[in-house]
């Protein structure tokens, strides 16, 4: 007779209630952590291995593993064999065949009954009997998310102007079967949602178009497709875009900018302009100066050389400056070196109500005055200095502001802090205070100056961004508590502007200037509360609690120096859906300034994505982008003529001598007259419209002044 039935045998003679409390108290002690025999009123407990609450002869599937396992012979007796070798020979199987959920040890872990099934499990094999009233199977997590994929379809095709083309992203799927949304961009700045969305192209040309879809946690990658847009086989009138509105004052220049006008048949266009004070204008980017102050209706006429387009206004606010208001002096500070220590004063966040130009009078406080906006001063002896600063804007000077300055002298033996910086720092992030905050030439990029010891420890050890610490400083990770103490130290020796402790602090996060970065959070005119309750609570952001609460002030002036309403449409940027009043969603919005370059690929070139002209030269990061210039230096090819000039001229901004004469560009068109697009030419530069070269007094003057630049460099 097999043993099994023999041992159910035994038990069925015996009285249950003789052979359960050793049982159970044996598998309570070997899992005390359990709750699966807690679940049980005590006479049910023997369903943990039986089928029946009364126990008996008939097992469960978990029982009769344990009876194979060596439980067989116990009698009516748990403690008749080694019944915990047997409970532990059995943790590694499923006895109730749920394959699809937990071993014995994970359910007894949980709580629920090795032995029982839900039936609706698949595979669910119960031995009969009726199930306990228990938790039966732990509870499963839900199945992890798959990205969806986005298919754009096409390639599609049309005729400029005329076609209005149906986008089909049907194709795309996602593998949990969860709704999607489309985002489309259709290659020519527009973009649009949904699954089927109708365009027109204004222009002949070839197209990217893009789709991304997103099943609400999270996004595919961009499926391209493209659109072979062809000019109709008639000519269609232009559309003229003349940009705007303008702002200025009377007497000011101002650059308007006709490039957004298109033709549909791709042809040349001529440009007329309008002033709407008498005075007309031609070419894409004429210049004009108001003498009134006055509200302008700008008026531009585009022609294909067949047609005109309709005529399409735009404003020009001129308004008169406010009489000369004074300038206010911040002398910043306080201020701590030792006798014989150069301190660098920053008077930067002295302003002008105005904006004018100011000039900086500083009384170091030990007889000695200097000037500039950020003057050096060391002092002899040791004390407690009042340093003064005045500015003055040309016509008004600012009251007095002081600050103070402490002097001590040099303890023999002091750890040199600053020596401790350059041997680890110094090589990538320069002198901390030797420049601007932000700097290309630095192989760090940016000086560090205020940077606390839970920065610097962030970047080396990690943080939220960098788990494993900023890749390039990994190396540093053999600093010791006490060397980042003292490096931070030093960085605090004098005072730090706001600037600098942001970007010591916060710009490997959210941007130089705070319009994003890799986490793509604008944090424009975020106040210190905002800030402090953010290092507070929010976990990725714990770290910096080493920070004080001057510290926070002087970051949150800084940000507060960004406008943070980008579109001036009289909502705070935090509470605009639409920052830049293009109509489209931010969520949806990849090209914040609408340049032609996506906010990601503007942080890759470091140009400014929410502005379109990084470097103020007249051609926005996009054109730049193309015609292969440096968006981040207004004159590419160093000839003394910035890239909008170049393109007024016609000559090429990445060859400082388009004619290959031997003459600089911006030699032959400012200094001799001649035209950069003629070799060995002797006649005036027409190309901007008029004007001969200059002679005389005048040309040997601006001569030199060129000579002088290219010897500066």
């Amino acid at each position: 007779m097999p043993v099994p039935v023999v041992l159910a045998m035994a038990l069925l003679a015996s009285q249950a209630a003789n052979a359960w409390p050793s049982c159970v108290d044996i598998f309570a002690s070997t899992y005390p952590n359990s709750q699966t025999d807690d679940a049980f009123v005590p006479d049910d407990a023997c369903q943990i291995c039986h089928q029946s609450a009364n126990g008996g002869g008939n097992f469960n599937g978990y029982g009769n593993d344990l009876l194979a396992n060596g439980a067989s012979g116990a009698g009516f007796s748990c403690t008749g064999v080694d019944f915990v070798a047997a409970l532990r020979a059995v943790e590694s199987l499923d006895s109730d065949n749920a394959q699809s959920l937990n071993l014995n040890i994970a359910e007894i872990e949980a709580g629920t009954q090795p032995g029982w099934c839900d039936t609706q499990t698949p595979g669910c094999s119960n031995s009969g009997g009726t199930a306990p009233s228990v938790p039966l199977d732990p509870a499963q997590p839900p199945p992890a998310n798959n990205p969806p994929v986005a298919d754009a379809g096409g390639p599609y095709s049309g005729e400029a102007g005329t076609t209005l083309i149906q986008f089909d992203g049907s194709g795309s799927s996602d593998p949990d079967g969860d709704t999607l949304t489309f985002e489309w961009e259709f290659g020519d700045g527009n973009t649009a949602t949904g699954m089927m969305p109708t365009h027109t192209y204004a222009a002949a040309g070839n197209y990217e178009v893009r789709l991304v879809v997103d099943d609400g946690q999270a996004r595919s990658d961009p499926s391209l497709t493209s659109a072979a847009i062809s000019a109709p086989p008639v000519n269609l009138a232009p559309v003229a875009n003349p940009g705007g509105p303008y702002a200025a004052e009377p007497g000011q220049t101002i650059t308007f900018d006709g490039a957004a006008s298109a033709d549909p048949n791709g042809d040349p266009l001529t440009y007329s302009w309008d002033f709407g004070d008498g005075s007309t204008g031609s070419g894409v980017n004429p210049t004009h100066a108001y003498t009134a102050a006055a509200n302008y209706t700008v008026t531009l006429t585009v022609n294909d050389t067949q047609l005109d387009s309709d005529p399409v206004t735009t404003t020009a606010e001129i308004a008169a400056a406010p009489a000369n208001r004074a300038p206010t002096a911040d002398p910043g500070g306080p201020y701590s070196a030792s006798t014989g220590e150069t301190i660098r004063f920053d008077g930067g966040a002295s302003s002008d109500p105005d904006g004018d130009a100011l000039t900086y009078s500083w009384d170091f406080g030990d007889r000695t005055t200097g000037t500039g906006a950020t003057p050096e001063h060391s002092y002899v002896a040791a004390g407690v200095y009042e340093v003064s600063l005045v500015v003055s804007d040309g016509n008004l000077e600012s009251a007095p502001a002081a600050t103070r300055v402490e002097v001590v002298d040099l303890v023999a033996g002091q750890p040199d802090d600053a020596a401790l910086y350059d041997t680890n720092c110094g090589f990538c992030h320069g002198d901390p205070w030797a420049g601007a905050a932000v700097e290309d030439a630095l192989p760090g990029l940016r000086r560090v100056g205020g940077a606390r010891s839970c920065n610097i420890a962030g970047s080396i050890y990690g943080t939220s961004v960098f788990p494993n610490g900023v890749p390039e400083m990994q190396f540093l990770q053999g600093l010791t508590e006490a060397d980042i103490d003292a490096i931070a130290e030093y960085l605090n020796s004098r005072d730090a502007s706001g600037e600098q402790r942001y970007v010591a602090t916060c710009a490997g996060c959210h941007g130089d200037n705070g319009s994003g970065g890799r986490t793509d959070e604008d944090v424009h005119g975020d106040s210190a509360d905002e800030i402090w309750e953010a290092i507070y609570d929010e976990e990725e952001m714990a770290y910096l609690a080493c920070m004080p609460r001057s510290d926070i002030d002087s970051i949150a002036g800084f940000l507060a120096s960004h406008d943070d309403d980008f579109d001036d449409d009289g909502i705070d940027d935090d509470d605009d859906a639409d920052d830049d009043n293009d109509g489209i969603d931010d969520d949806a919005d990849h090209d914040d300034d609408n340049d032609g370059r996506s906010d990601d690929e503007e942080r890759e070139d470091g140009t400014d994505p929410r502005n379109d002209d990084t470097d103020g030269d007249g051609v926005n990061d996009g054109d730049e982008h193309e015609d292969g210039t440096n968006p981040r230096d207004t004159d590419t090819d160093d000839d003394d003529l910035d890239d909008g000039e170049e393109r007024e001229h016609g000559t090429d901004p990445k060859n400082p001598d388009t004619d290959d004469d031997g003459k600089p560009d911006g030699e032959e068109v400012k200094v001799l007259g001649t035209n950069p697009l003629v070799a060995d030419s002797t006649t005036p530069d027409d190309s901007s419209g008029g004007g001969g070269g200059t002679t005389g007094l005048p040309l040997l003057l601006t001569l030199l002044a060129v000579l002088r630049r290219r010897l500066q460099r």
